[in-house]
Parts: C-alpha cells; structure tokens; sequence
C-alpha cells in the first residue's frame, strides 16, 4: 500500500529538515514524501530543495496550512495519507503500528505525539492529550453511541 506523507511548511527553516528526514527513515517499503512549501520567506525552501530527488517539493504563494494541506492533498497517490506538521516528525515504526486498523470503515487514524523542544528533547507530555485512553472494544461502544444519536437527529 502507497503511503503518502504530505508535510506543509511556513518559515520552519529550523525544523523542516528534520521532519522530512523522519518521512523518508519510515520502515514502510511504499512512500511517497510532498513538501508544500506555503511561500515562505527564510531558507527553509533552500532546506527543502537538497530533498528533490527524493520528495515531490510543490511551492504556492501564502494561502494557510489548510490550503497548503489541499496542494499536498491534490498531489498524493496513497490509500493512506499521512499529514505531518514540518515542526513534528514521525516515528520509523508508525505506518506499521497504524496498518493493522487500516481499512473498509476507516477515514481516520488518529494517534498522540510526544511534545519536544526545539533540540527535539522530549518534555514527558504526549498531545492531544486524553481524559481516558479506551481500549477498542470501548472506543467502538462510544462510536457507535454517537453515530446513532447523530443518525436520530437528522
């Protein structure tokens, strides 16, 4: 399965390599990396640049991350698609840990992100964080109670 890994940029010169960096190391043999650079104004699409031979690098002018988001979208070939802030990185061994709850059903993976500084040191926080972390049998209980109170009101 084509994983496409879309990661938007605006002025994270200081970040971006990073981040495209965690793209390329997955342990997935299928990916294709989309940098949207959304007009920056430092050297971060200087940065992006030394990545072309292995990423799709698209540029716009500043029009937002959603829209930055929709360049990368429009672009992508994968059944799953992965968005990637360029301050954030991925774990190596993600698109693996995620595979085993992809499919028919299923439109979104979401999963909690360890916070680190700006030396990419953990602070011992994981975001978004959760009141209560359900196992699945009680996170498809709760889906299933809200889809049906939707389905009642409409």
């Amino acid at each position: 399965m084509l994983v496409s890994i879309i990661i938007t940029n605006f002025n994270y010169e200081k970040f971006v390599r990073t981040a495209i960096e965690s793209a390329l190391a997955l342990q997935w043999d299928d990916i294709e990396v989309i940098v949207v650079d959304d007009g920056s104004t430092d050297h971060s699409p200087d940065i992006i640049d030394t990545f072309v031979s292995k990423i799709t690098f698209q540029r716009q002018e500043h029009a937002g991350q959603r829209i930055a988001y929709n360049t990368g979208f429009k672009a992508s070939r994968g059944e799953l698609i992965v968005f990637l802030d360029a301050d954030d990185t991925l774990e190596p061994s993600i698109i693996r840990e995620v595979m085993p709850f992809v499919g028919e059903g299923v439109s979104k993976i979401q999963v909690q992100m360890s916070v680190i500084d700006a030396f990419g040191v953990s602070v011992g926080s994981r975001f978004p964080q959760y009141k209560i972390l359900p196992d699945s049998a009680g996170l498809r209980k709760y889906l299933h109670a809200k889809l049906s109170r939707k389905d009642l009101s409409s």
